[in-house]
């Protein structure tokens, strides 16, 4: 008798293996679409800052305050430095980075960009 042969079973590992060089690419910038946005809440003395991430089959959607009443002028130049943070990543990364690390991400830049303006 002879034995059982899997005629795709070398596609299989050969798309396993380009699956797995995809997840380890680079996130390109071209890739992602995103938003940042402020409004100022003056009866607080605060702004509260809106973002959005999109990219690789997720969505990334928070927001924050922040004690800075000129953000607003300053959400081009966030959205940026986002995004450059973003292609640090691995896309493998990118998609399982949970909403309360990129939460940390976001106030790790905030903090750099108070850093840079004092």
């Amino acid at each position: 008798m002879r034995p059982k042969r899997h005629p795709f079973s070398g596609a299989k590992k050969e798309s396993e293996a380009k699956k797995i060089s995809l997840m380890l690419k680079k996130v390109d910038e071209f890739d992602l679409k995103g938003s940042v946005w402020a409004e100022p809440l003056p009866l607080y003395s605060k702004t509260r800052v809106y973002v959005e991430i999109e990219g690789y089959g997720k969505k990334i959607t928070t927001e924050f305050k922040t004690d800075d009443m000129d953000f607003f002028r300053k959400t081009s130049f966030f959205k940026r430095a986002l995004f450059k943070r973003a292609e640090m990543m691995s896309q493998f990364d990118f998609r399982e980075t949970t909403i309360e690390e990129w939460n940390r991400i976001i106030l790790e830049l905030l903090e750099a960009i108070k850093w840079t303006q004092k």
